[in-house]
Order: C-alpha cells, then sequence, then structure tokens
C-alpha cells in the first residue's frame, strides 16, 4: 500500500518537532504520530549526520513536508541522487527561505561529521510569512510530492536499481 498521503490543503505549523541530534526533541512513541507530525508542519529539518544519506530526508518528504536541509549546498553531487536537491535548492530560492533562516550560513562539523550549530533552529516558528510565500510552498510541495510518487516509492526505487 502507497503510504505517501496527498498534499494537504493546510498545515497547522511551521516546524515539525524533531530536531535531528537533539535528542530531547525525539518525543514519539510510534510512527503514526512521528509522521502526522511532518504532515502538520511546513518545515522539517534535516543534515547529514553520521553520513548524507538517510531515512529522515525521505520521512519529512513522503509526509507532505518541505525539508530544510541546512547544509545541502555542501552534498556532493553523487550522493543523496535520489533526493531532489536541485527542487529543494530552487525552493530555497524562490521562497526566500534561504535568506530569512540563513541557510547559506556556513556549517560546521564536529569529529563524527555531524552539524554543529549554536543557532536557535526554532526560530523559524516566529517568522510572519506572506500569502505569497504559501502559495510558492505549495507549489513546490506539490512538485516534490510528485517526485516523490515518481521516485520514492518501493516500485520506483526497485526500478532505479534495475536500470
Amino acid at each position: 500500500a502507497n503510504k505517501i498521503p496527498k498534499v494537504p490543503a493546510d498545515k497547522t505549523k511551521l516546524l515539525a518537532h524533531i530536531i535531528p541530534g537533539v535528542s530531547d526533541t525525539f518525543i514519539f512513541n510510534d510512527e503514526k504520530s512521528y509522521f502526522e507530525d511532518y504532515q502538520q508542519s511546513l518545515f522539517g529539518y534535516t543534515w547529514r549526520k553520521a553520513g548524507w544519506d538517510c531515512l529522515r530526508h525521505y520521512e519529512i518528504i513522503c509526509n507532505n513536508c518541505i525539508p530544510l536541509f541546512l547544509d545541502l549546498h555542501h552534498c556532493p553531487e553523487t550522493i543523496c541522487t535520489t533526493i531532489p536537491k536541485q527542487l529543494l535548492k530552487d525552493y530555497y530560492d524562490a521562497s526566500g527561505i534561504t535568506n530569512l533562516l540563513n541557510l547559506q550560513e556556513e556549517v560546521q562539523y564536529d569529529d563524527r561529521r555531524c552539524i554543529v550549530t549554536n543557532r536557535d533552529l526554532s526560530k523559524i516558528n516566529d517568522l510572519e510569512l506572506s500569502e505569497d510565500f504559501y502559495e510558492t510552498y505549495f507549489v513546490y510541495l506539490e512538485k516534490l510530492q510528485a517526485y516523490a510518487h515518481d521516485n520514492l516509492t518501493t516500485t520506483a526505487l526497485a526500478r532505479y536499481i534495475i536500470q
């Protein structure tokens, strides 16, 4: 069965609760509530931790949430090849979120190559977003969901591997 839900008409919050690497934000005890948090949120933070590719990126995308991939501009072209990196970069630029959140700010990594930031990552909750911002958001969210249906289902990934 397809677990990718339809694009919602609205969202109830700006940022998903989980912040990678911040253990006290890992509050969910079941998959359903974890996925619902992304489904209700405009954005979910993600970045490189132990490696570039991880299930979290796909969980965010497949639950109708746009990932704020803080270090996407550092990701090598040959890594995360099934993530729509250019589509995400285009959205960051078109929406202005890059400037609002200083996404191009240099990120630093610890000795395990996990992202280190002094930024208050919850500051997105304080943003006042315009109607144009929301229009751009939903245009790109639909593009992201079309990409997910075409490329991220088990059938699509099996086809990718076979090719």
